[in-house]
């Protein structure tokens, strides 16, 4: 909503934010984003493992292949990529604490982590005065990951 009252057109919206254009102009003509509430993230592989991963990369263990390897002994029998991805999350969340000057490793961002891309779009086409405070400190930090998403918010 933001985005169009930016005169921005529901084809420019679409493309900005990697949505297709018709599920744009159905949001807009009904004035409002569908989101049936909060949904209880799914149980995944990763999920028992992530305290260690966190732990041993703040220990400066930043090796996908050894990380996996360790995971394997403690008895995570899924993919290699949930691994990865994870890894990603957290380089990605270290990245932004040293742009912003933070000293220390980030602590987990449960909310971040288990967000879905439609979860996201969902808290950037809402306004802000209709999202609960657990949802607004959800955007804040998912707005402080990148440049690219403040000003995607803007």
């Amino acid at each position: 909503m933001a985005l169009q009252q930016q005169g921005m057109k529901s084809i420019e919206i679409a493309d900005h934010m990697g949505m297709a254009p018709r599920t744009v102009r159905e949001w807009l003509d009904r004035g409002d984003i569908p989101y049936s509430g909060s949904r209880k993230p799914r149980t995944r592989l990763i999920d028992p493992y992530q305290t260690y991963l966190l732990e041993r990369w703040q220990q400066g263990c930043h090796q996908g292949v050894q990380l996996e390897r360790e995971l394997r002994t403690k008895g995570y029998k899924g993919s290699p990529r949930a691994i990865y991805r994870y890894l990603e999350t957290l380089d990605a969340l270290s990245l932004s604490a040293r742009k912003s000057g933070s000293p220390e490793a980030p602590k987990p961002l449960n909310p971040l982590l288990t967000l879905s891309a439609p979860q996201a779009t969902w808290l950037f086409f809402r306004k802000l005065e209709d999202l609960k405070e657990e949802e607004r400190e959800t955007l804040r930090q998912l707005r402080q990951m990148s440049p690219h998403l403040e000003t995607a918010y803007q």
